[in-house]
């Protein structure tokens, strides 16, 4: 008999095992791409309204969009704001399972004249 009977079973295991944590770490990327995108439109949404009509209305978009806002300031005719939200998805479920506390995300934006 060969000694090398069943080692394609074992190669082909440990092939579909490196694409799999491939993939997942690819998702984890995209996610996270994904979220902070989306955040930074709110930041660039938050800004212009602030520079707009204020702080308040700053507050009101934010809040609408599930996001925080950490600080909302105007100097002059300009506005300069700063949003944040917990990663989430997997990112946070793998914080969660090594006893960290979850990330979060932040972007900011200056609008004005």
């Amino acid at each position: 008999m060969s000694r090398d009977r069943g080692a394609a079973t074992v190669f082909a295991l440990a092939l579909a095992a490196l694409l799999l944590g491939g993939g997942a770490a690819g998702l984890v990327i995209a996610e996270s791409t994904v979220r902070h995108t989306r955040l930074g439109h709110i930041a660039d949404s938050a800004a212009l309204a602030a520079a707009a009509s204020g702080c308040p209305l700053a507050q009101r978009l934010a809040n609408e969009s599930g996001v925080a806002l950490d600080s909302c300031e105007l100097d002059g005719l300009d506005a300069v704001v700063s949003v944040s939200c917990p990663g989430g998805g997997l990112l946070t479920s793998l914080a969660v399972l090594s006893d960290q506390p979850p990330p979060r995300l932040s972007a900011s934006a200056r609008a004005g004249p």
